[in-house]
């Protein structure tokens, strides 16, 4: 129980996928949050098993639901005794213009993407020491869904108020990343894997003593 344990929601989406990669290389032990995909879980555990000495736990979660959460963060502590890092990865988008999104949809988008990452964030913070670190994965640039848009900007103003109102136990920072055509893209060409090394590493650099003096950050990432 003495490695570090970080747990990433959506860990199944290519983001998620990198960051756990990355903290297995670096010794954490990894906590892979998933909603829908169970497969891709189990290769990514599969996949760190083979590489790195660390352990693994996959575990199904629905962030918008606080009983969910609450029985996440249990198992987490049950096996691990510890939640040193989290990652807010998980959202979701209808991509629907303002026109054509339902008000139904508007809801259910900041129910996960801002929702999701307040649950996660109030329910592990209990369980974390100093020294711990929140980092939620934002964006920069407007795109054609509003319920998206709004959602991820409101993720940074939480982000704030989270370092403020856990400061000085844990460090909250964010990044926001331009949605640009190579991560829209399905295939996975050398920029769009280029830029997800840069978010992944950006990511751990905001969790790890490098920066420690930095807190209720956004870092831009185009």
């Amino acid at each position: 129980m003495n490695k570090k344990v970080v747990l990433i929601t959506d860990a199944t989406e290519e983001i998620g996928n990198e960051v756990g990669v990355l903290f297995a290389s670096k010794g954490y032990n990894i906590v892979i949050c998933y909603n829908e995909n169970r497969k891709k879980a189990y290769e990514l555990k599969k996949y760190i098993k083979n590489n790195y000495n660390v352990e693994t736990q996959v575990i199904k979660t629905d962030t918008a639901s606080v009983k969910n959460v609450k029985k996440t963060i249990t198992m987490v502590i049950k096996k691990f005794g510890r939640i040193d890092t989290i990652i807010n990865n998980s959202g979701i988008v209808y991509d629907k213009d303002f026109s054509k999104i339902t008000i139904e949809e508007f809801e259910e988008t900041f129910k996960l993407n801002i929702g999701g990452s307040f649950i996660i964030s109030k329910e592990a913070s209990k369980h974390m020491k100093k020294g711990s670190t929140i980092v939620n994965v934002s964006l920069t640039t407007i795109t054609d869904d509003t319920d998206y848009n709004i959602s991820k900007l409101g993720l940074q103003s939480l982000t704030r108020d989270l370092a403020f109102e856990l400061r000085p136990t844990i460090r909250v920072n964010a990044v926001a990343i331009k949605l640009d055509k190579s991560l829209k893209s399905k295939r996975k060409t050398i920029k769009k894997q280029e830029k997800l090394n840069t978010i992944s590493k950006t990511i751990y650099y905001l969790s790890s003593k490098d920066s420690l003096n930095i807190n209720g950050e956004i870092a831009t990432i185009n």
